[in-house]
């Protein structure tokens, strides 16, 4: 949790675009990671922490659409974000348009 708030403290006081994603890209990965806390297969963790923009959650992580609503709640908590039910985030698989959305999020609601 150390790990996370220290992202997000960093996140926050970044000024350039392309840090901020990267940071977002790691919070994200932090998100992932305790969302999916139950998992214990080194195989299976080793993908969450190396998980990248190209990733899909669905297809290469196995996420269901309740670990995904979940990972969305952790988000919107560690970035102090809304997203709404209907947002097109929620139908997202791909992590970098989830973070490049979690981008305009936070620029929006700042």
């Amino acid at each position: 949790m150390e790990k996370l708030d220290s992202l997000v403290k960093n996140f926050k006081n970044a000024s350039d675009d392309s840090e901020k994603k990267e940071l977002l890209l790691q919070i994200f990965r932090q998100n992932t990671l305790q969302s999916m806390s139950w998992i214990s297969d080194q195989r299976e963790l080793e993908r969450i922490q190396n998980l990248g923009r190209e990733t899909n959650l669905k297809d290469d992580l196995g996420l269901d659409s309740l670990d995904y609503v979940e990972l969305m709640m952790l988000c919107e908590k560690s970035l102090g974000v809304s997203i709404d039910d209907s947002d097109v985030i929620m139908s997202m698989d791909v992590v970098g348009e989830i973070i490049d959305r979690l981008y305009v999020l936070v620029e929006e609601q700042a």
